[in-house]
């Protein structure tokens, strides 16, 4: 058996005889931080709602650290794994904190008050997020960086070994996209994470998957997804990967061409 710590396995999502993700496999070692990348409708939101379980395989299997998502309950699913989507604040007048301590509603009965050690827990997780200090705020009153520092408050607070991120970077400003992406490579998790921007992929990820009308077209090393060949192909333009003077990352240029309108 794989000693992968997740392991998808012909893993597929097929919606009224539509294919969304045809089988594909991979397989992801503790800590490893794994960007999927790919263009709009390429299937990246779905697969991470297949391994969180907002939607079901098809066929296939998904295994982490060597049990089959599939028998597992939802309260268990959720004790291992917490997701992050993109920035969108909450529809009732919550506290930072209260936000924070949602991350513990898996590991509680119907009636289980916080005790000290949980409310260590909530503190120790917004300190590590620099939100200690408005931890009674209103969660309307902060910025989109903020409030997603909040959302991965919640899941450390949650506990869960994986962490999926749906565009985390989505709508915040260059310097929060930076801060998110250092933060969760930070927390010593092992994270999952769609990025529209290759070159953040590139930056911060270990392992990149390229996923194109629902299919895996590569997984590895950025330095063998992140291609001029394959980038060009799947994005429909032609573009130059180099290597960045700085920070010794590689660095995707596209060339928009004239379009016929």
């Amino acid at each position: 058996m794989s000693s992968a710590f997740l392991r998808l396995h012909q893993a597929s999502l097929t919606i009224n005889t539509q294919s969304i993700l045809a089988p594909l496999s991979f397989s992801v070692n503790k800590g490893d931080f794994v960007g999927i990348i790919g263009p709009n409708g390429a299937g990246k939101s779905s697969l991470l709602k297949l391994i969180n379980g907002t939607m079901a395989l098809s066929s296939g299997d998904i295994v982490l650290q060597q049990r089959s998502l599939a028998k597992m309950s939802g309260r268990q699913r959720a004790m291992k794994i917490a997701s992050v989507s993109q920035v969108s604040p909450p529809i009732f007048a919550l506290t930072v904190y209260q936000i924070a301590a949602m991350g513990l509603l898996p590991h509680k009965g119907w009636f289980d008050s916080n005790t000290s050690v949980d409310e260590q827990h909530i503190k120790l997780a917004l300190t590590q997020l620099g939100l200690w200090q408005k931890a009674q705020a209103v969660v309307e009153t902060l910025s989109g960086g903020e409030l997603q520092r909040l959302y991965l408050a919640r899941a450390l607070v949650q506990q869960a070994d994986l962490l999926l991120l749906d565009e985390p970077t989505n709508h915040l400003d260059v310097l929060y996209q930076h801060q998110i992406l250092q933060l969760s490579r930070k927390l010593g998790k092992t994270v999952l994470a769609c990025l529209h921007d290759l070159n953040l992929a590139a930056r911060y990820c270990d392992k990149i998957a390229l996923l194109h009308q629902g299919q895996l077209l590569t997984f590895g090393s950025p330095e063998q997804v992140l291609t001029s060949e394959q980038l060009s192909r799947v994005f429909q333009l032609p573009c130059d990967v180099t290597v960045h003077p700085r920070h010794g990352k590689l660095q995707v240029t596209f060339f928009a061409t004239e379009m016929a309108l």
